[in-house]
């Protein structure tokens, strides 16, 4: 950055100086400026937090171990020492939402159903399952990811369009939505604000590691904070294409 010296970083935290892809150069009287990102040392990748996404007040999360992945691939039973499989993330007030999404030609159902509630902007939850992507899956698909948007709202006395709903796991299977709504009802019953590393590890898939942050910050004499959770391993690049 102009005006720091080389070497020299913010005590506690941890520095990431390697250039994104998707970061841009800015040339100026012959320096070359680029991002950079500073996070604290409690906010790295893979740092277990309790909250996470749900840091900020009026936010819940719930979780269930529905089987997901094992009913996919035709199992008659959730499998012992399942692990949570769906999440469901509440807000007490409807939220200002935004999206990213692929830039595939070929979307899921929830893709394409997230990007139609996103238009009346005024999402309060959202319910994620991990084992099976709901993809490929044609007019059945696009019906159970209305349901799974319908069975959360439905506990959380929401309309349907109040619920984003994702799924990611393999393709080109239906969702088991026996487990898929038992799971939601169990999700609903147990939100709770410190749930936030469950909700990260249930969403996983490939992953190795719970992906989470959250941020405090004192803005007009008030203080904000900012949790999120992600998740993937490396599926998101080039152009958010797949």
């Amino acid at each position: 950055m102009p005006g720091q010296r080389r070497g020299t970083r913010p005590q506690g935290r941890h520095h990431i100086g390697a250039r994104q892809l998707d970061q841009r150069r800015v040339r100026t009287r012959g320096r070359v400026l680029q991002h950079r990102v500073w996070l604290r040392a409690d906010d790295r990748v893979g740092w277990a937090d309790a909250v996470a996404v749900t840091y900020a007040r009026g936010f819940r999360a719930g979780t269930a171990a529905c089987g997901i992945k094992a009913f996919t691939a035709g199992a008659s039973a959730i499998p012992t020492g399942q692990r949570d499989d769906l999440c469901v993330i509440h807000s007490t007030y409807p939220c200002d939402v935004g999206g990213v999404f692929t830039t595939n030609k070929v979307k899921s159902a929830s893709v394409v159903i997230d990007q139609l509630h996103l238009q009346h902007n005024r999402v309060q939850a959202l319910t994620v399952n991990s084992g099976n992507a709901n993809a490929c899956t044609g007019a059945q698909g696009f019906k159970d990811a209305l349901l799974m948007a319908k069975l959360s709202a439905d506990r959380l006395d929401l309309d349907p369009d109040q619920v984003l709903v994702s799924s990611t796991g393999v393709i080109g299977r239906y969702l088991p939505m026996d487990a898929i709504k038992s799971g939601i009802a169990q999700a609903c019953g147990n939100l709770s604000p410190d749930a936030g590393d469950a909700a990260a590890r249930a969403i996983m898939t490939t992953d190795t590691a719970p992906k989470t942050a959250r941020f405090e910050l004192e803005l007009g004499g008030k203080t904000v904070r900012v949790g999120g959770m992600s998740k993937g391993s490396g599926m998101i690049h080039p152009n958010m294409a797949t």
